[in-house]
């Protein structure tokens, strides 16, 4: 038998399948109306039913008085609230005088930070002039760093850096030894 064959009969048993289930439903229902009565588990869900009913009417009335003593509950902790932020702005008041009437005791001036960049700019204006007026002072800062390159700039310079190479002391262990050549 190939595959299409075998799918189409299949298909014919799922389609007598469905109307089978089809058919019976349809007499359990005509049966059911022929009698005019409900099946046992009908009433017992019909019962459960009316007894929430029963219990979701008391529920509603316990509901309105809870709803009315949250209302109460809510204006008290609303007053309480408003109370509260009344009293922070008193304290928050207090602490700004306490703070001004100390800043004004210092001795101290406090700078604003505008002011102290406006400074830093002066001081840093005055030390290029100075530093503008000091001969070779790119030179005496690489050498200050341990940077030889800008010890050779000059004909001083060259010398010493000459004189360094023909003798200098090396150190060999924990010995030591003039070279000179």
């Amino acid at each position: 038998m190939s595959p299409k064959e075998t799918a189409y009969i299949v298909e014919r048993l799922a389609v007598r399948f469905m109307a089978m289930v089809a058919d019976y439903e349809r007499k359990l229902v005509e049966h059911r109306d022929s009698f005019g009565a409900r099946t046992s588990a009908d009433a017992k869900i019909i019962e459960g039913l009316r007894r929430e009913l029963f219990m979701l009417t008391g529920l509603n009335d316990k509901l309105i008085v809870d709803r009315e003593e949250a209302w109460k509950e809510r204006d008290v902790l609303l007053t309480q609230v408003q109370n509260m932020r009344a009293e922070i702005k008193q304290r928050a008041k207090e602490q700004d005088q306490d703070h001004k009437t100390i800043v004004s005791r210092l001795p101290v001036r406090i700078v604003h930070p505008d002011d102290f960049f406006a400074d830093l700019t002066q001081l840093h204006a005055k030390g290029k002039e100075a530093w503008s007026d000091v001969p070779n002072a790119t030179q005496w800062v690489e050498e200050m760093r341990g940077n030889s390159e800008a010890t050779h700039d000059t004909e001083a310079g060259k010398a010493a850096a000459e004189s360094a190479a023909h003798s200098a002391e090396i150190d060999i262990g924990t010995r030591s030894r003039k070279v000179t050549t």
